[in-house]
């Protein structure tokens, strides 16, 4: 039987367990849970000071590299940082310097970028055409591995639940020990590969919006703020920025994609 935190079995949990693989893997929220928990541990959860170590929260005084004595300015920095994520609704972010990337392409399409486009006034499905056959009739997949940088933001849990709250979707606290996150995993209804299923304006029945729909529209519009922030402020383009959103985590993360080797533009635009 699996549990919340805190010991408490939910069969409504186990179900959706059994219901998620069928789920679009790119939005299934348990396997986001269990991604996120990995990125707690191996990175966010080893911040500090320390050069070596693969991330720093912005509200150390050391990101901008203030002087241990200057204990004045160090607590004017936390003080200001403090406050500007109190004001944003934000509970944490974490500037990583060592994000493992692997990105990779085993097709193409000339057509459209979306999954569907308009041919003589008919929708068609959009088709990928795979990478052409090298040798022993083998398609290659083209793979590039780097590290390279990112922002970790959290949400504020009681800022959501407020939020939630005068958009008329209460979140019970008696029905959910683990809070938001758990009631997202319990209310999910799969989002389908392409979104379908969460937007509004798509032809057929209006959707109904329920807590799964809202916090993932939040998280997805702060991630695309958050972003358009760093293109105007690091140099960087929109080309050379993803986002992965961890929805019941209310966390996502903005990170530096691209080719071209790590200049350190996040962590210079920090200390600008």
């Amino acid at each position: 039987m699996l549990r919340f935190k805190g010991g408490r079995e939910s069969p409504r949990l186990v179900a959706q367990l059994e219901d998620s693989q069928e789920w679009a893997r790119r939005y299934n929220p348990i396997r986001l849970a269990l991604e996120h928990a990995s990125l707690r541990a191996e990175i966010i959860d080893r911040e500090g000071s320390d050069p070596s170590l693969p991330a720093i929260s912005v509200t150390n005084p050391d990101v901008l590299g203030i002087e241990q004595e200057d204990v004045p300015e160090r607590q004017l920095y936390t003080s200001r940082v403090d406050d500007s994520l109190n004001r944003l609704g934000l509970g944490e972010i974490v500037l990583i310097r060592g994000l493992d990337i692997c990105e990779f392409s085993f097709a193409y399409s000339r057509v459209s970028s979306t999954p569907w486009t308009t041919i003589k006034d008919r929708e068609m499905p959009v088709r990928l055409k795979a990478f052409d056959h090298v040798e022993a009739n083998k398609r290659p997949i083209y793979v590039l591995e780097q590290k390279n940088e990112g922002i970790y933001v959290r949400l504020n849990e009681a800022r959501v639940r407020t939020w939630l709250e005068r958009n008329g979707l209460p979140v019970a606290n008696d029905e959910t020990p683990a809070g938001i996150g758990g009631t997202y995993l319990l209310e999910y209804v799969d989002f389908g590969r392409f979104l379908v299923n969460c937007k509004e304006g798509m032809p057929g029945p209006k959707t109904h919006r329920s807590i799964p729909n809202y916090i993932y529209l939040l998280l997805h519009t702060m991630a695309h703020h958050l972003t358009q922030a760093l293109v105007e402020y690091s140099g960087l383009e929109h080309v050379s920025l993803g986002e992965y959103i961890f929805p019941a985590d209310l966390a996502f993360l903005v990170y530096r994609r691209g080719m071209t080797p790590d200049l350190g533009n996040l962590s210079a635009m920090w200390r600008n």
